[in-house]
């Protein structure tokens, strides 16, 4: 177990810089080398590498364990992440009160937005980008919404 383990620490601290400081593990790795390696992983980053908080947990969607630097989040969202040890042990779908009224899942869920397709231009733009030179060079007197008016 210890030689799987440090296989996944070498791979990972390979591809550190590539992954933005965060080590990425099959979801199934847990049952292979256990939670323990999981956590020596984390340690390790966390103390040599980052001197910084590192949390570890459970992406199902991705279906990877994530191990990162804990994000600064904002103390009006109610997001908290757990220690991986307690989101993995408690398997089940619990919650807990955070302020007496709000629930926060034990369960985390990342979400990665898709990336914005550029729109192409509409018809008047392209008409205006061809024409408002011309009409500009012309009556240099024009301003600008004159010169839309004119198109």
């Amino acid at each position: 177990v210890e030689l799987v383990t440090e296989l996944l620490w070498q791979h990972a601290i390979s591809h550190l810089q590539k992954t933005n400081n965060e080590i990425l593990l099959p979801i199934d790795i847990r049952s292979i080398v256990g939670g323990a390696s999981i956590e020596v992983i984390k340690t390790r980053l966390e103390r040599k590498l980052l001197n910084t908080p590192v949390v570890a947990f459970e992406d199902s969607v991705n279906r990877v364990y994530r191990i990162m630097p804990t994000p600064a989040f904002d103390r009006q969202i109610g997001a908290a992440v757990l220690p991986m040890s307690l989101a993995t042990e408690n398997r089940s779908m619990a919650t807990q009160p955070l302020n007496g009224n709000e629930l926060i899942s034990q369960d985390i869920i990342c979400q990665v937005k898709a990336p914005k397709v550029p729109r192409p231009p509409n018809a008047f733009i392209l008409y205006r980008q061809h024409h408002h030179p011309v009409i500009k060079a012309a009556h240099p007197e024009y301003h600008n919404n004159d010169i839309c008016e004119l198109a």
